[in-house]
């Protein structure tokens, strides 16, 4: 028993590396207090680097390994995640470090982020429901007092909405799972499978749904998606990066862990094509379409980059209705939305393209360079070639399609057609921002960007625009 434990502990190293990283920045920013406080930055890459290390060593071990008396179970699935989360991450720190826009906060950040990453790690290795609560509210206490980090009055506005919602949602969440507890008599994932199948169907099912509320809040899936536009309004872009981007690989990766983890019929997440599969295609389409008509009438740029990103978590979500054939399409989107989302937040973060679209206005004559890289990253966030936004969306198309292939349902052909509309709906708020720059007068308040912002900012473009040429490199 003492030696299984001590080669879990073993696998477990990735995650120890980031228990000891937490205590290492607690100590080290307590010592260097406000002197030099980008050394916080460092460490936290050095720290995180050394952990997906050990991570992408893990791609090569079996396909599930389950880890403390089944807790948790790491499969290469799980490994792809948790490599996602920690590039991520890193990039959310070069962020940090090139706009210096967390002043007097460091060391709560980089704490807070990296107990973010501890948790998310487990999360998408979780076999066992309590493990699931446990790091779920972890990540969801971070992620209220990063919101509320920068202690002012929009901020403090939006943290208290988005805990309020968080909060009830974590106790719907809380009730499923003690349901899905009291018909299944265990918590644990993989136990379930050797139920009857007699086992009562829609009590299963409502459990199903009330748990699913707390996963939903967190991907700002409809119709728990109220609270985006506020939290993103009011809070530093940074920050905001992290939630649309971490926060929500983490989500995904529970839910693709769950939704491969239960095998029974009647469970709603199984059948690839079947009632409950098209219950879940139109909730995305929902989500899609009020994110799309919630940013096509803004006039503030987070507040349309908050409905943005409520409309490509609907792309997201799609494929998963359709079953395990679907994951892998839906890691392709994940990574193409984090690069254009670190870009776009990048871009806004301490400048004045924060408040209002028209402050684009005469970019492009001011900056040439830098805004036919925001013309390439527009276009790619409303999928359009030459860049990978296009691919991302082309996969969702034709993952739909072969669904109604096998179904012959004629519902997916209205989604389909939905997702059309939806995609020209895109097209045209997202090449407004292009269309202030070239053709509007150029704005009176100064727009900086330093040649280190610029370069980095090109080089997230140019790797949108690898990965439409060559997007075998994610496949």
């Amino acid at each position: 028993m003492l030696d299984k434990y001590i080669l879990d502990l073993q696998i477990f190293t990735p995650e120890i590396l980031l228990g000891i990283l937490f205590l290492v920045l607690i100590v080290l920013g307590l010592i260097i207090k406000k002197n030099k406080p980008e050394i916080l930055g460092f460490v936290f890459i050095f720290g995180v680097s050394a952990s997906l290390y050990i991570v992408s060593k893990q791609l090569t071990l079996p396909n599930s390994i389950f880890l403390f008396s089944k807790m948790i179970c790491l499969t290469s699935f799980a490994v792809q995640i948790k490599i996602l989360i920690l590039v991520s991450a890193i990039a959310i720190a070069i962020h940090s470090l090139i706009k210096k826009s967390i002043k007097d906060y460091e060391l709560e950040f980089y704490v807070l982020i990296t107990g973010t990453l501890l948790a998310g790690n487990i999360l998408v290795m979780a076999n066992n429901w309590l493990v699931v609560f446990v790091c779920l509210e972890t990540v969801s206490i971070a992620s209220y007092a990063l919101v509320a980090l920068r202690w002012k009055q929009e901020s403090a506005q939006a943290s208290v909405r988005y805990i309020l919602f968080g909060l009830v949602c974590s106790a719907v969440m809380l009730y499923g799972i003690s349901l899905f507890y009291g018909l299944n008599g265990s918590l644990f994932f993989d136990e379930v499978k050797t139920l009857p199948v007699n086992l009562p169907a829609l009590p299963t099912i409502i459990a199903f749904l009330f748990i699913s509320v707390g996963i939903f809040f967190k991907l700002s899936l409809f119709p728990f998606h109220f609270w985006v536009a506020d939290v993103y309004e009011g809070t530093p872009p940074l920050i905001v990066s992290f939630l649309s981007v971490v926060i929500k690989i983490i989500a995904i990766g529970l839910l693709i862990s769950i939704y491969s983890g239960y095998q029974p019929s009647y469970l709603p997440i199984v059948p690839p094509v079947g009632k409950y599969s098209l219950f879940l295609s139109i909730l995305a389409i929902i989500t899609i379409t009020i994110g799309n008509l919630g940013a096509y009438f803004q006039q503030n740029t987070m507040r349309l980059l908050a409905f943005s990103s409520i409309a490509h978590v609907g792309f997201m979500f799609l494929p998963l209705a359709f079953g395990n054939g679907g994951f892998s399409t839906v890691y392709m989107y994940l990574i193409i939305y984090g690069i254009m989302n670190f870009a776009v937040f990048f871009l806004v973060d301490g400048t004045i393209l924060v408040n209002k679209i028209t402050a684009f206005s005469g970019l492009g004559k001011q900056k040439p360079v830098l805004a036919i890289g925001i013309t390439l990253l527009f276009v790619s966030l409303a999928g359009l070639p030459p860049m990978a936004g296009f691919m991302a969306k082309f996969f969702i198309f034709s993952s739909l399609w072969q669904v109604y292939g096998f179904s012959e349902n004629p519902v997916y052909v209205f989604i389909f057609i939905v997702l059309i509309i939806n995609t020209v709906i895109g097209i045209f708020y997202y090449i407004k921002i292009p269309y202030y720059m070239y053709f509007k007068e150029k704005n009176e308040e100064n727009f900086e960007f330093s040649k280190t912002e610029t370069t980095y900012f090109l080089v997230l473009i140019l790797g949108l625009i690898i990965l439409f040429f060559v997007p075998s490199l994610i496949i």
